[in-house]
């Protein structure tokens, strides 16, 4: 069959079908026409592979990029490193490379120096025939549905050229402008595991409008009034039915919101996988795609626009540092289709290379393990430059955990080794100027148990907690290690409550507090003034641990956990405790508040359901509990000075997707979850006063 009566079959098909905008004919036509070459495809559904002549019966999109990269110059010195023990239009065009190590847009005299090896843990690409050879070696291989029932090699793809990019301007240093709203009424912030390193979340609020995410919309809430008022929304165009925005930033005037997305190209399968097919037989790939939108909402009523920028993988993390936004996503590695001295081609390398702005990220660029087949890929971009990215960095990698401060990222992980126990492996990328680059590794001993365990003084010190597992080893206890900048072993204090486990961790200045647990709960605070002598000062063991630490101004600080029988370790409940810190040596529970019947809680694994204010005296989180009848229910309670006092306990029908997150703007406080918004009087007791539904 010939394309000719391949597209008047489509075209049949389609008569009494109502089919999206991306797979009209016409549209298919254009996907025919272009240049094939080899694709990237991260994983294909057998029930959406298909011959060309069905697909006039399927709803589902065709793939559209972004706008193109433009190169970034930077300046400063690079650290050394060792082991020390709505949419923008365009085309995604795979042979197009990011070559972050040469490029130069700013001054012919400026050239970006190369990226560094992280000691031995990762170490960059020499070229692409390297990276080539790994992804190879550990790569998935990618399978497609024979129509004839069997599985076969993957196919050759059909290249999708879009439209032009928009020629609109960059919003021009927008987000430094604030709301006059801000030094006049006070309002509660997103919870953050870092001072000054902003957090993405479902909901966030300016101390005027309130901005919630549902499904694949943005609600924007006027609160200035008594009542919630819907003013405006931010809905995605239709790229499929996937796709979906996940979490959000807002600074003054201008809306972030990070977008995942499944993207659907049609790819004709090569002969050598059809032989004894018809000529033209062609399927749906899907990749999934993580996109940064940047929106203009100095008309609330009408969010504009500004620009994107997106990048392959399912999204993992994100974090905000000033005007600058990096993304993670998770990108596994995959075996190339096509013969090595043909896919190492810079024209080629898009095909198996991630991507990001549709460009393949350059060798150079690319950090290579001695094992893994999972990846962590990161771009910056800056909010005023919302179409650009800064940098991109590929990390190839088993699964790590994130921790980022001002200055720098951090990944680490469990390392299993057979004759010594488990370690955490440790990596730092500096951050400067939204340049990723590796500046040091190391790895000692135990696994980290906590989020908090990990954290970087103002001197750039990193501190960090570890549990001994008893892997293949007798050694028991937690160790606290303090690494300088180079991540180079200072200070180091071990065997701390053996036969017990870090639950929760916190550091304040030159101070560390952490929980352990068995059947009761010690505080431990550890005085780190002296970097290679940490010195553990004081000791208070109380029933029950905490999974959550937050400080309370200078000198108390609050546990969230679960009471616990001291006999039998049976949880009777969750509690919430306020501890005296003051004196370092001499630490004090000053009250606990069990609330039983209550058997879990968001605040425990995820500190942006927490609200904690000292300032307002208030603190607030959602619990559930089950039984005969779940409940689920958001819980305010005030700290007088002296015993917590609850507020509020507002009960919902069932838990909605993301949970809900409880702040205050002025007199008013207010619960937000994905179906409603909720507004309450703190001047009348916590008086219900209105809701709106979503």
């Amino acid at each position: 069959m010939n394309k000719k009566k391949v597209l008047e079959k489509i075209e049949q098909s389609a008569e009494k079908i109502q089919i999206p905008k991306h797979l009209q004919p016409e549209e298919v036509k254009k996907m025919i026409s272009v240049k094939k070459r080899n694709r990237n495809v991260l994983y294909r559904s057998a029930a959406a592979v298909i011959a060309l002549m069905l697909c006039g019966a399927l709803c589902y999109p065709a793939l559209l990029g972004t706008g193109q990269d433009k190169d970034a110059v930077y300046d400063g010195g690079v650290v050394d490193t060792e082991m020390a023990s709505g949419r923008i239009d365009g085309g995604i065009q795979r042979s197009d490379v990011v070559r972050p190590s040469t490029s130069s847009t700013s001054s012919a005299k400026e050239i970006r120096k190369p990226k560094q090896n992280a000691g031995s843990l990762y170490t960059i690409a020499k070229d692409y025939g390297e990276v080539y050879d790994v992804f190879e070696e550990r790569g998935m291989l990618k399978y497609e549905y024979d129509m004839g029932g069997g599985l076969s090699d993957g196919a050759m793809e059909e290249s999708l050229t879009g439209a032009a990019e928009s020629e609109q301007a960059p919003v021009k240093d927008l987000a430094v402008r604030k709301l006059a709203a801000d030094a006049a009424k006070e309002y509660s912030r997103t919870n953050l595991q870092t001072e000054g390193v902003d957090e993405s979340d479902f909901v966030k609020t300016d101390g005027e409008f309130i901005y919630v995410v549902k499904g694949n919309s943005v609600i924007i809430v006027d609160a200035r009034g008594d009542k919630p008022v819907r003013r405006g929304e931010i809905v995605l165009q239709d790229e499929g039915a996937s796709d979906d925005v996940l979490e959000m930033y807002v600074d003054g005037n201008v809306l972030n919101i990070l977008v995942q997305r499944e993207v659907t190209e049609l790819e004709q399968d090569s002969d050598e996988v059809h032989k004894s097919e018809a000529e033209d037989v062609y399927h749906f790939a899907t990749d999934v795609v993580t996109e940064v939108m940047t929106y203009d909402i100095r008309d609330r009523a009408k969010p504009v626009l500004k620009g994107s920028m997106r990048q392959d993988g399912y999204y993992q993390s994100s974090r905000k540092i000033g005007n600058i936004i990096y993304l993670f996503t998770g990108k596994g590695a995959e075996a190339p289709e096509a013969p090595r001295n043909q896919a190492i081609k810079e024209e080629n390398v898009g095909g198996w290379i991630p991507l990001v702005n549709g460009k393949a990220v350059a060798y150079d660029s690319i950090y290579l393990s001695e094992s893994g087949t999972q990846g962590l890929l990161i771009s910056s971009v800056d909010v005023r430059r919302p179409k650009e990215t800064i940098d991109q960095t590929y990390i190839l990698n088993d699964y790590a955990e994130i921790y980022v401060s001002q200055e720098a990222l951090y990944l680490y992980y469990n390392d299993y080794r057979m004759n010594s126990g488990t370690r955490t492996n440790i990596a730092k990328f500096s951050l400067s100027g939204g340049r990723i680059d590796a500046a040091g590794a190391a790895a000692v001993k135990g696994v980290v148990k906590d989020t908090f365990a990990v954290n970087e003084s103002t001197d750039e010190k990193l501190r960090i907690l570890t549990t001994m597992d008893g892997w293949n080893t007798d050694e028991e206890g937690s160790c606290l290690y303090i690494l300088d900048k180079k991540l180079k072993l200072i200070g180091k204090l071990d065997g701390i409550a053996p036969g017990e486990q870090v639950y929760a961790a916190r550091y304040f200045g030159n101070m560390a507090y952490f929980v352990t647990y068995r059947n009761t709960d010690p505080l431990f605070a550890v005085d780190l003034s002296d970097d290679t002598n940490p010195r553990l000062l004081g000791e208070l063991k109380i029933t029950g641990f905490s999974e959550y630490l937050h400080f309370w101004g200078d000198d108390r600080l609050v546990g969230i956990g679960y009471e616990t029988d001291p006999d039998t370790g049976e949880r009777k409940g969750m509690k919430i405790t306020m501890f005296d810190i003051s004196d370092p040596i001499h630490l004090k529970e000053l009250k606990s508040l069990v609330i039983k019947d209550i058997d879990y809680s968001d605040a425990l694994y995820d500190y942006k359901s927490v609200l904690a204010d000292a300032g307002q005296n208030l603190l607030g989180f959602p619990v559930e509990s089950y039984g005969a009848k779940d409940e689920y229910k958001y819980l305010l309670f005030e700290w007088d000075g002296k015993a917590f006092k609850e507020l509020l306990a507002e009960s919902f029908e069932e838990k909605t997707e993301n949970g809900s997150r409880g702040m205050y703007i002025g007199e008013k406080f207010i619960i937000a979850t994905t179906e409603k918004i909720m507004f309450f009087d703190r001047n009348e007791g916590y008086e219900f006063v209105a809701n709106l539904v979503l």
